[in-house]
C-alpha cells in the first residue's frame, strides 16, 4: 500500500491513477484499487445561475423545491393530549426512485408558468468516496495492490521504491 497526502483531491486522484498505472505494472500485483476509487455513485444536480434566475428563480429556491419533492415538507405541527405531531406532506412511494426521476420536475417560475428542471440545471454522475481520511491536515489516499502469494514484502518494497521516483501533481506527497 503507497499511501498519498495533499490538500487537492483532483490532484490526488490524478496521483493516485499515476501510483495504481505503475502497481499494475509490475510482475507480482494481481489488481489495484484506492480509497477513492472504491465509492458510491452520485448525481449532483448542477443550476445554472444566470439562466434560473431570468426565469425569477434563485438556485436555492429551486434546491429548496427539488428537496421538499424528494423527502417531503412539513406542513404543520398539531398537538394532542400534550404529544405533538408533524405533518408531512410526501409524494406517493416510487414517485422518485431513479435519478432519472429528477428529470419530470417541473418548477414555477417568477411568473408563474412552469418550466422542467432540466431547463436550468444539468444532472453530473460522479462517484464519491465512501470516506476521506486525513493526515495532518491534508487528506489521505491509499493505494494498494493484491499481490500473488508469496512475493508481498518484494513486492512492496518495489512499488515504493518505485513510486518515489514518480513525477506526482504538485503539493501531493507520499507519506
Amino acid at each position: 500500500t503507497v499511501q498519498l497526502t495533499g490538500k487537492d483531491l483532483t490532484q490526488l486522484e490524478s496521483a493516485a491513477s499515476q501510483v495504481a498505472a505503475m502497481m499494475k505494472t509490475h510482475e507480482g500485483i494481481v489488481s489495484t484499487s484506492t480509497s477513492l476509487s472504491d465509492g458510491n455513485p452520485q448525481a449532483e444536480i448542477v443550476v445554472d445561475s444566470l439562466t434560473s434566475r431570468s426565469l425569477g428563480l434563485t438556485p436555492s429556491q429551486i434546491m429548496q423545491t427539488v428537496s421538499n419533492m424528494i423527502s417531503g415538507t412539513t406542513a404543520a405541527t398539531i398537538t394532542e393530549d400534550g404529544e405533538e405531531y408533524s405533518v408531512k406532506v410526501v409524494y406517493p412511494e416510487g414517485t422518485y426512485e431513479d435519478v432519472s426521476d429528477l428529470e419530470g420536475i417541473m418548477l414555477k417560475t417568477g411568473g408563474g408558468s412552469y418550466i422542467p428542471l432540466m431547463d436550468v440545471a444539468t444532472l453530473e454522475y460522479s462517484n464519491a468516496p465512501q470516506s476521506l481520511k486525513k493526515l495532518d491536515g491534508k487528506y489521505l489516499v491509499e493505494v494498494s495492490g493484491q499481490t500473488r502469494s508469496g512475493s508481498a514484502a518484494k513486492t512492496s518494497s518495489e512499488v515504493t521504491a518505485d513510486a518515489m521516483k514518480l513525477s506526482l501533481p504538485e503539493g501531493v506527497s507520499i507519506s
